[in-house]
Parts: C-alpha cells; structure tokens; sequence
C-alpha cells in the first residue's frame, strides 16, 4: 500500500508487525522502500533504533498523510504554509480562467471550490 500508516502500543510490536508486513509483501512481489519509510514517536516512547530489514528507519517529527500533516504537538503553522502554497500554485494555473471577465462566475465558483480549496 502506497502511504500506509501502522499504529501499535509499542516500537517492538511496530517493528515486529511492520517486519511480517514486509514479508507478506515481498511474498506477493511487493517490498517496502526503506529510504521511504519513516516513524513517529511520541513522548512515551523512549529512543527505540526500530528496524526493517536490519536497516534503521527514519525518525521525524512530522510527516504527510493523505493531503495532511501529522505530528504530535498539533502545531499548525507548518500545515497552513504548506496549504497555502499549494493553493497559490493551483490558483496560479487557473489565473487566465479565473481572472476572465468572460468566464461565468459559476464556472469560476465551481473551479475554485473543487481545485483550489481542497
């Protein structure tokens, strides 16, 4: 699965579920990208090297999952910026549509609310 999230009570049953996932996946011609894996901790969690396949996995402090950033201080900043970027970017594609007097505003109302805004 492209942009799985596991979740587990602690990093020896993460890793150990991540591990089986890894081999069921390479059973079926599948593999986990190791340079694309990452993990969280939170403050329970205390400085576990977790591994896939005797490599370390990547420690973050935020990461983005389906369109969201997750982290665990629920600081928002880092997730409004990067909305707002790509808001500007999708209505910079659209400035000639969008910015046409020509163009009825239901149509401008429709291209914003379903490419801009999500």
């Amino acid at each position: 699965a492209n942009g799985a999230v596991i979740i587990a009570e602690d990093p020896q049953t993460l890793e150990e579920l991540l591990n089986k996932l890894n081999s069921y996946a390479k059973a079926i011609g599948h593999i986990i990208h190791i340079g694309k894996a990452q993990r969280m901790e939170n403050a329970y969690c205390t400085g576990f090297d977790m591994k896939l396949e005797n490599e370390n996995i990547e420690l973050v402090d935020c990461y983005a999952y389906l369109g969201q950033a997750a982290q665990m201080d629920n600081d928002l900043g880092e997730v409004l910026s990067r909305r707002k970027k790509e808001e500007w970017v999708a209505f910079m594609k659209l400035r000639g549509v969008l910015t046409n007097r020509n163009t009825p505003p239901s149509l401008k109302a429709e291209l914003f609310n379903s490419i801009i805004l999500p």
